[in-house]
């Protein structure tokens, strides 16, 4: 099950150097038999609708906040996660659907 973390959207975001080095050092790590941490290609583009800066696909320097909503239907969450435009007026929403947990997984 992914973990989803986003910013107050109060925060300014990091230097994009910092941007760029946790970007690039992201590996796929397994912590258990149950758990990968890895860092999801999200922002393939940018809120201008450009590619993002420095091709950084995994973080965005923007101000953020997420959102969640559940699927009765399937029992699934779909998590949007909201960042600001460059001009501080709204913000687009990349979402991203966490599928159900599958029954013995549940692992505590």
């Amino acid at each position: 099950m992914p973990q989803i973390i986003s910013s107050a959207i109060m925060n300014v975001p990091p230097p994009n150097m910092v941007i760029r080095s946790v970007h690039y050092g992201a590996n796929t790590y397994e912590l258990d038999r149950f758990t990968d941490e890895k860092m999801y290609r999200l922002f393939e583009v940018d809120v201008n609708g450009r590619a993002p800066p420095n091709n950084n696909t995994k973080m965005l320097a923007r101000r953020n906040f997420s959102s969640y909503v559940e699927d009765l239907t399937n029992h699934t969450m779909i998590v949007n996660i909201h960042v600001q435009n460059e001009n501080n007026q709204g913000t687009k929403a990349y979402p991203v659907n966490v599928p159900a947990l599958a029954p013995g997984n549940n692992v505590v």
